[in-house]
């Protein structure tokens, strides 16, 4: 992908659900769970009025907002009437994503395997260009062009 292009939706939900089966989400991760993620996050919030609620969610009444707030309840029923304290991040890991997290998917890998990518020839040479152009911008001062060549690099990097 060409870093001067800006990602279309298709693209931004496949990189999107690459990233949650990588960290561990059993349930796809869509754009619909940031919104819903958002609706969750300021629903109540005394500081979000309606019409700002309505806005951040590109909603023209709070009613349609309505459609994102997860289905299980954010009251503690049971610590209000038992007058207990209310345990608002119980219900907010209940109503989340994270609940049904894999904890077997490794976060990283492990030593040797990154020394193996890490020595990949095709790397360190994609590394030394990287190196050349940014020594080339400091002795040369900034130029658009070595810039540009240098971002080329650091996206087909990654």
């Amino acid at each position: 992908m060409a870093p001067e292009i800006a990602m279309n939706y298709n693209e931004f939900a496949r990189e999107l659900a690459e990233l949650g089966m990588r960290v561990g989400f059993r349930d796809l991760l869509r754009p619909y769970n940031l919104r819903r993620g958002t609706a969750n996050a300021i629903d109540g919030n005394s500081e979000v009025s309606q019409n700002q609620y309505s806005q951040l969610l590109g909603h023209a009444s709070k009613v349609m907002g309505a459609y994102y707030i997860s289905n299980l309840s954010a009251v503690d029923v049971q610590g209000i009437v038992n007058q207990e304290t209310i345990r608002q991040d119980h219900i907010q890991m209940l109503r989340s994503m994270r609940l049904h997290l894999n904890l077997d998917v490794r976060t990283s890998l492990p030593f040797q395997h990154c020394m193996t990518i890490l020595e990949n020839p095709e790397l360190v040479k994609h590394d030394a260009d990287i190196k050349q152009l940014e020594e080339q911008i400091r002795d040369d001062g900034d130029n658009t062009e070595l810039r540009y060549q240098r971002e080329l690099l650091l996206w087909t990097r990654k």
